[in-house]
């Protein structure tokens, strides 16, 4: 799979129209920075608030469709956490929202 800026951006978007993204008032894909990366240690990564948000799907280790909607998902996480003035960890909170996210798109927790 190819990955570029604009796709993420439109996966981002796709997310972000179904709960509980939605209810989360993320900021539009405008908004936020997209990036491919060749990391082969993480699948992606959220810019701890410096700047504009910034996240970054690797492209070594996302190869499938499901894994990109899952790791972006799991970014936003990140994003709606910092936007909240929140750690930007996996915290309990994190795992909550985490565990919240799974059960709304029918994915496996472990793992995410």
């Amino acid at each position: 799979m190819h990955l570029t800026p604009s796709k993420l951006a439109a996966t981002y978007d796709c997310l972000r129209a179904f709960p509980p993204f939605r209810g989360w008032r993320l900021p539009e894909a405008d908004d936020v920075a997209f990036g491919v990366s060749l990391s082969p240690d993480n699948f992606g990564t959220y810019d701890l608030c410096r700047g504009s948000p910034r996240i970054e799907i690797s492209a070594l280790m996302v190869v499938e469709f499901q894994t990109l909607l899952e790791t972006m998902a799991h970014e936003m996480i990140h994003l709606h956490q910092c936007r909240a003035g929140r750690a930007v960890e996996h915290d309990a909170e994190w795992q909550r929202l985490a565990t919240r996210v799974c059960r709304e798109f029918g994915w496996k927790r472990e793992g995410f």
